[in-house]
C-alpha cells in the first residue's frame, strides 16, 4: 500500500572492524530501525557481518551474513548469505563478483532469491 503521509526513517547502531591477523579482518554492524509516521510507527533491526580474507595482495575473498526485519511483528525476517571475490587490480580500479542467497521476508510470506552481482569500480 502506498501512502503520501510523511515519514521519518531512523537507523541507530554500532559498527566494528577488527583485524584478526595480517590477512583476516572481521566487519560487523547492527542497527535499530524506526520508521515513524503520523498513523503508525514501525520498529525493526538490521545487522550484517563479513569475514574478509586477503589471499594475495589485492585479491579478497569474503563471506557475509545479513539479517533484517523492518517491522517486528508485522513482517517476516529476511536473511542473506553472500560469497564474494574482490580484485583490486590497479590503484584506482577494482572488480567484484558476489553470489547471493536470500530469504526475503514480506508481510505473510518469505521469498527465496538467488543472484550474481558483477561490479567494476573506479576511484578518483
Amino acid at each position: 500500500v502506498t501512502t503520501l503521509e510523511p515519514m521519518w526513517r531512523h537507523a541507530h547502531g554500532l559498527f566494528a572492524r577488527i583485524a584478526l591477523s595480517e590477512r583476516f579482518s572481521l566487519l560487523a554492524e547492527a542497527d535499530y530501525i524506526l520508521q515513524s509516521r503520523p498513523t503508525h510507527n514501525a520498529y525493526g533491526a538490521a545487522a550484517w557481518s563479513q569475514l574478509d580474507f586477503e589471499a594475495i595482495q589485492g585479491l579478497h575473498l569474503m563471506a557475509t551474513l545479513e539479517y533484517a526485519n523492518r517491522d517486528w511483528g508485522n513482517t517476516n525476517t529476511s536473511f542473506g548469505e553472500w560469497a564474494s571475490v574482490a580484485w583490486f587490480f590497479l590503484p584506482h580500479l577494482d572488480m567484484r563478483v558476489d553470489g547471493v542467497l536470500q530469504q526475503i521476508g514480506v508481510p505473510g510470506m518469505t521469498i527465496g532469491a538467488q543472484s550474481v552481482l558483477v561490479q567494476l569500480h573506479g576511484y578518483l
